[in-house]
């Protein structure tokens, strides 16, 4: 691809009038640098078909990307690994409202709103198998693998059942809500189907052996079906010419790609930030040992022996962030039980480590007060910390480090479903990281 004739192309379609002065050399330098990010062989703009546009199409896509208030905010997340800046108003979204809400009138199927209805159905029914001593847990496994067929076959149908009737309809919400499940399902089998599972009993080996598959296969089926998919949009291309919205579609695909990119990194970060604390402050965070069900007063069972001031009113603050994360539905949460306070307050006021320049403290105070300065980094910060928690209120703080290990694995699968640029592939793709965890969890023992 001649970059070259891509510069010269974007500026014609956004630059009218002489080109000189500050204002001409502003629009060419965002240009520049968007070309010279798609060249570098570690950007994330390497992920687009760039074999298979041309320059005209790359020109479209460069464009899209500066129809928002400028590029800037774009390159600084391409650039950058986590979250450094918010892509929502650079989203390209080619949803046809009335198209899809006459669908839903005519054919009311699964959606993305009922594919997040049944996460929490998910939970519920994974940790009951838990409480029950995972009784069922080979079952749970069957029943959430064909949970995700399911899933795949009703979005599908839906967009098929549109093209029957003439209805251009796309909705990628869908494809977000479709990914959220999976990773929900494969995070709540590895807690409590693995880690909290006293019936197995080499859990070592089951690690090691989904580490080892899960690395082997599934990727490069996911890569082929992207590039099979990209064959045939060169195929119509030649065929039929170039298609605005199919331009459109990739940059909508690249920006939701980066968004969930962005996410994956930063919770990466934040998990090697909890991981080093758990090494350096060992003796306070493996305290599952201590914990007993003697009626020995509410602050001993709290703090465990350990010094905290104003317990009272960080207990007191502990239950108000409990009651709050039970009405904003948060995943770490359970009931309004001495357990839940534990690690509330521990992780809370007892752990001093702060991320993006605040501790926990100042975090949920700024929350509970509905103070509008927590950032993004530091509320997922926050949220992660809880999930910690858990793993040492449960005392399974061993395991955490396989447990980022496995799901980073997991995500970067779930990053390539976006790749295809398609959603009956993306939609099939994600079922295959869902179905490839659960296959290898169900048959390990065989192996």
């Amino acid at each position: 691809m001649d970059y070259d004739v891509v510069r010269n192309k974007v500026i014609e379609k956004r630059w009218s009038g002489k080109k000189n002065g500050d204002a001409y050399t502003n629009v060419y330098n965002q240009i520049k640098h968007i070309t010279d990010h798609i060249q570098d062989n570690d950007s994330p703009l390497q992920w687009l078909p760039l074999d298979y546009m041309t320059e005209d199409e790359m020109a479209m896509f460069v464009s899209n990307i500066m129809d928002g208030t400028g590029s800037r905010e774009i390159l600084n997340n391409i650039k950058n690994k986590g979250y450094k800046a918010d892509l929502h108003e650079f989203i390209v979204d080619t949803t046809d409202e009335w198209s899809v809400n006459m669908l839903r009138r005519e054919f009311p199927t699964l959606g993305n709103e009922n594919i997040r209805e049944l996460i929490p159905q998910l939970r519920f029914a994974v940790r009951v198998d838990w409480f029950e001593h995972n009784r069922r847990a080979k079952e749970l496994i069957l029943r959430i693998n064909s949970q995700s067929i399911e899933i795949k076959k009703a979005l599908r149908w839906e967009e098929r059942t549109a093209l029957v009737l003439g209805v251009g309809i796309h909705n990628p919400d869908y494809l977000e809500a479709y990914i959220e499940f999976a990773e929900v399902a494969v995070s709540e089998l590895l807690i409590f189907e693995i880690f909290l599972n006293n019936n197995i009993k080499d859990k070592r080996r089951l690690l090691d052996f989904l580490w080892l598959h899960l690395n082997k296969f599934t990727d490069d089926d996911l890569n082929a079906w992207a590039n099979k998919r990209f064959d045939v949009l060169k195929k119509l291309r030649e065929e039929h010419g170039m298609r605005e919205d199919m331009i459109n579609l990739i940059s909508e695909y690249f920006f939701n790609y980066m968004k969930r990119k962005s996410l994956y990194e930063e919770e990466d970060k934040i998990n090697q930030v909890l991981i080093e604390e758990l090494h350096d402050k060992a003796e306070q965070f493996n305290y599952f040992d201590k914990i007993t069900l003697y009626d020995i007063g509410l602050k001993q069972q709290v703090l465990l022996g350990e010094k905290s001031s104003s317990w009272k009113q960080k207990i007191y603050e502990s239950y108000k962030i409990i009651k709050k994360a039970r009405q904003q539905g948060n995943d770490w949460i359970g009931q309004l039980s001495v357990s839940d306070l534990r690690v509330v307050y521990r992780e809370t006021f007892l752990s001093k480590q702060d991320y993006d320049e605040r501790q926990s403290m100042r975090i949920a105070r700024a929350m509970l007060k509905k103070e509008k300065t927590i950032t993004s980094k530091q509320w997922l910060f926050y949220n992660m910390k809880m999930r910690r928690g858990y793993f040492c209120e449960w005392g399974i703080t061993e395991w955490y480090e396989d447990y980022v290990k496995i799901m980073n694995v997991i995500k970067r699968q779930l990053l390539l479903t976006y790749k295809s640029i398609d959603d009956q592939v993306a939609y099939k793709s994600v079922d295959r990281v869902v179905g490839d965890f659960c296959d290898l969890f169900y048959h390990w023992e065989e192996a």
